[in-house]
């Protein structure tokens, strides 16, 4: 007789990869199914909460010269407060078209609030031109004309363009002169510069001493004269018109009209 007890352990081995064949397949699609309810319930959610979601907190940081109620006034949208209007994109080309914003960051986190995060540009001088004031950086630019709800220290360096030309585009001048005022006051406390030109600037001291200086081209040399000096021309203030000082080896002195030296 012939024996198909081989034959038959071969058919039972097939039956049983099939089996587990199976139970893999319906396991994957159970798998795939349930994920597929998690994604739908939590899309449902998301579209639920973003469709009613009201915006109740704007959270911003980083900002010292803007006040807050400024920059809020910027992202809200005509008065809206439904969330889903709500761009991050939008509201920072928006945010970041204000002269005074340098970089940000915006986030919107659900339910109720957008959070902010701003870098400033850095005020370094009063600029008085044609009866504005403007705000310049340390590197002459230009940021914005002064308003009353910026908050700017009025300790900064003051500088009354008197020049014909437009200085304020003149970045270089500007940021030479910025330079000079934190040197020269140094020596003596500064009320202010005046620019007659881009070769010609008259120091105000607050002492009454007007010395007049080139910011583009004055020797280290002078402004240590100067303060070697300073307290023997101190002496002479009331007599002294002003006194140049971008010399090499001398200090040029204008005396006021009618008094003797």
């Amino acid at each position: 007789m012939k024996d198909y007890s081989h034959f038959k352990e071969e058919m039972q081995e097939k039956k049983d990869r099939k089996g587990v064949i199976l139970k893999f397949i319906y396991l994957t699609i159970s798998i795939t199914l349930f994920l597929f309810i998690i994604f739908l319930v939590l899309y449902s959610y998301v579209e639920i909460s973003n469709k009613f979601a009201r915006l109740k907190f704007i959270v911003i940081s980083g900002n010292r010269v803007l006040p807050k109620k400024i920059i809020s006034n910027i992202i809200i949208s005509n008065g809206t407060v439904k969330l889903s209007t709500y761009k991050p994109s939008k509201i920072y080309y928006k945010i970041i078209s204000n002269p005074w914003i340098k970089e940000a960051k915006v986030a919107k986190i659900f339910p109720d609030t957008i959070y902010l995060v701003i870098k400033e540009k850095k005020p370094a001088a009063f600029a008085y031109y044609n009866n504005d004031i403007y705000i310049i950086d340390n590197n002459g630019n230009k940021i914005d004309t002064y308003k009353n709800y910026l908050n700017i220290p009025k300790s900064l360096p003051k500088i009354k363009i008197k020049a014909k030309s437009n200085i304020l585009s003149n970045n270089f001048l500007l940021k030479s002169t910025i330079t000079m005022y934190e040197k020269l006051d140094k020596i003596g406390k500064i009320n202010y510069i005046d620019v007659v030109s881009s070769s010609y600037q008259v120091v105000n001291f607050s002492n009454g001493l007007k010395v007049v200086v080139n910011s583009l081209n004055c020797p280290k040399l002078a402004l240590r004269r100067l303060s070697q000096k300073w307290a023997y021309l101190d002496t002479l203030k009331n007599k002294l018109d002003s006194v140049s000082i971008c010399f090499d080896n001398k200090f040029v002195l204008k005396w006021r009209k009618g008094v003797g030296k």
